[in-house]
């Protein structure tokens, strides 16, 4: 799409030019769903974000359950690290990364991520309490707020890197093209007329490709 649109400013000419899909080497199809595959790339975010925030809600309610059952501090935060740990490595494993790998060296993994996460992370409380003057608290929220994104991703790719379920069913990138998604008419007559707006290089700044396709 970038090259469609540059092309016009480098002063180079293209045409629309209908071609035939041909697989070769026994690649007879795509397996690529724009639908399916799309939903899975965004949602799987969404998933990971409410299952972050049900955790988090456990660690602090078993935690202020067990100090006020006990009044031990190390001890309450132990446990509702356990607790809330074990929920999410349930349910990143089945509905957020909706792994298909052997549970066992998953939940070694999955410990190992959280004991090098919680390292790092009383650094950086560490640090910004010492080092800028921070409340605890609010260098926690900072501190674990950053580390959010680093854990989704190390949890996707080492974690849970074995995605469940057979492969998407191929494309059929003929009739895709020929029936595509309802959106591309939009989409299209968009970018069309944003192609068609840059100057033609022959016309300067006055003539457009829209002028020169219709002056004979």
């Amino acid at each position: 799409m970038d090259m469609l649109l540059r092309a016009p400013q480098s002063g180079l000419k293209f045409r629309e030019v209908p071609i035939q899909t041909v697989y070769i080497d026994g690649n007879e199809s795509s397996h690529f769903n724009p639908i399916w595959d799309s939903a899975r790339i965004y949602f799987v975010f969404v998933r990971f974000l409410f299952s972050s925030l049900a955790t988090s809600a456990i660690d602090f309610c078993v935690f202020m359950l067990a100090h006020a059952l006990l009044g031990k501090l190390l001890f309450s935060s132990f446990l509702g690290r356990l607790i809330a740990g074990t929920f999410n490595f349930v349910i990143g494993r089945r509905l957020v990364f909706i792994s298909g790998g052997t549970w066992m060296p998953e939940a070694v993994r999955y410990a190992i991520l959280v004991l090098s996460l919680m390292f790092v992370s009383n650094g950086l409380i560490s640090t910004l309490v010492r080092e800028f003057g921070i409340g605890v608290l609010p260098a926690k929220a900072l501190a674990e707020t950053g580390l959010f994104v680093a854990s989704f991703a190390m949890q996707r790719l080492l974690v849970f890197a074995y995605p469940k379920g057979p492969r998407p069913s191929a494309t059929d990138w003929d009739a895709y093209y020929e029936k595509p998604f309802k959106t591309a008419s939009v989409t299209r007559k968009i970018t069309g007329a944003r192609i068609l707006s840059w100057p033609h290089p022959s016309h300067g700044s006055s003539g457009s490709w829209r002028e020169r396709a219709i002056d004979p």
